[in-house]
């Protein structure tokens, strides 16, 4: 299992219905606040891009905010305030004095390994993944990826997207807003195309019910993908093709 995470300067620019949101408490663009007012039975991954509040979840390391040394300097401060609470390392896979190989080096060379923070890595390749060894040229497992910055958002808008490890958060948040159907939704698997299987049945069924042509065989191809964008489109919804919470509403009519 994994969590999409949606991410944008403008918080009203992001759809409902995402598991978890990302934001910042500082820098221009303090949004976290926000996001929990906008998204009460969401996560929402608080980061630091001037790596002072320790009561961000995270630091954000990129041309602009801090540096490896800074962001790993960051995280051992946390981590003295609060021992478990594994902070989170953003930061992408080349840029130099800012690179996730640079800030996990640092943080080597502070005593502080692998297992006792998280690893956010930007890598935009346009397709939904999480970095490793195995799938980009790291030496590192990620918990998490933002894999592109033109995903579809509301009114048009570009936002960033994330793909997280299901053990990301640990333990769900617990939420008197969310309702019995949205947290269902949050629990159904994400469907992309290539998949195969009983749920691809089930969402080629229910792209049937709806009159788009499609042949209920459990392969998630051209067909599928057509469908899915087309009940996208006429929910008003971010059309990519992708099925999760929001689109797994409009597929069920909820």
């Amino acid at each position: 299992m994994t969590i999409a995470m949606a991410d944008s300067i403008t918080p009203a620019n992001m759809p409902m219905g995402y598991p978890a949101y990302l934001g910042y408490v500082d820098g221009r663009w303090p949004t976290a606040p926000r996001l929990k007012e906008l998204f009460p039975g969401a996560h929402v991954l608080s980061l630091t891009v001037l790596g002072q509040s320790l009561e961000a979840d995270g630091v954000d390391c990129e041309p602009g905010n801090v540096g490896a040394a800074g962001a790993a300097a960051w995280v051992k401060r946390k981590l003295v305030v609060q021992p478990d609470s594994r902070p989170v390392v953003y930061a992408d896979l080349a840029s130099p004095g800012y690179s996730m190989r640079e800030v996990i080096a640092e943080l080597l060379v502070l005593g502080i390994t692998r297992p006792r923070y998280r690893v956010l890595s930007a890598h935009y390749t346009g397709q939904a993944h999480i970095c490793s060894a195995v799938s980009c040229p790291v030496a590192f497992q990620a918990d998490g990826t933002q894999w592109t910055d033109k995903f579809p958002g509301i009114n048009g808008a570009a936002i960033d997207m994330s793909l997280l490890a299901g053990s990301f958060f640990g333990a769900s948040p617990v939420s008197t807003d969310v309702n019995w159907t949205e947290k269902i939704l949050m629990q159904l698997p994400t469907v992309r195309e290539g998949q195969s299987g009983n749920v691809v049945r089930t969402v080629q069924g229910l792209c049937a019910a709806r009159g788009h042509a499609v042949t209920v065989d459990g392969v998630f191809g051209p067909a599928t993908l057509a469908a899915v964008r087309a009940v996208q489109s006429a929910g008003r919804v971010a059309v990519d093709g992708i099925v999760g919470p929001v689109t797994w509403g409009k597929l069920l009519g909820v």
